[in-house]
């Protein structure tokens, strides 16, 4: 049975959400979000995608415009950081795919596990493909 979200007890009220579209933020994370910022939360959102190929009926233009307009609601209580992907990243990727074994695992990974433990201060942390992946592990450790 779920319970209500109780968000941690700390003096750093930062939350960082990672979505890939923009519909993410409110299906799988809107509860929670919502719960951050009534307890006086600062929360981020990185969105990875523009959406454009995320509508049956409506123009690559239309949707890309229409998930746009979706998502600007939420602007007035969370941060944004749109799109983004250097040229170090874009090489990155393009080494994973052409010399690399794994897409989405590997020493790379297992680098920014490390590291983003050792920043939020924790033992552990795991990097998985998805917001719902991300939902799932999240349901089966609380």
């Amino acid at each position: 049975m779920l319970s209500r979200l109780v968000p941690p007890i700390t003096t750093n009220k930062r939350a960082l959400v990672s979505i890939a579209h923009a519909d993410d933020l409110l299906l799988f994370a809107g509860g929670t979000v919502s719960s951050l910022i009534k307890a006086g939360w600062e929360v981020a959102v990185v969105r990875a995608t523009d959406d454009r190929w995320d509508s049956y009926q409506l123009s690559e233009k239309e949707t890309i415009a229409a998930n746009k307009k979706e998502f600007d609601k939420t602007k007035d209580s969370v941060y944004y950081s749109g799109p983004y992907w250097d040229d170090q990243e874009v090489e990155a990727l393009l080494y994973s795919v052409l010399k690399g074994k794994w897409l989405s695992s590997g020493e790379a990974v297992n680098k920014f596990e490390r590291e983003f433990s050792k920043k939020f201060n924790k033992e552990y942390s795991v990097m998985v493909n998805s917001g719902s992946s991300a939902n799932l592990v999240m349901i089966a450790f609380n």
